[in-house]
């Protein structure tokens, strides 16, 4: 088992991150376009 400190996990981290603070940006344009 690897350790949660090394780089794979750590990029594989930072990938999911900014794959959702994409999802949130664009869920938040469409809502703004919403009101």
């Amino acid at each position: 088992m690897k350790s949660l400190h090394s780089h794979d996990n750590y990029a594989q981290f930072n990938q999911y991150i900014f794959i959702m603070g994409i999802s949130l940006i664009q869920y938040n344009l469409c809502r703004y376009k919403l009101i």
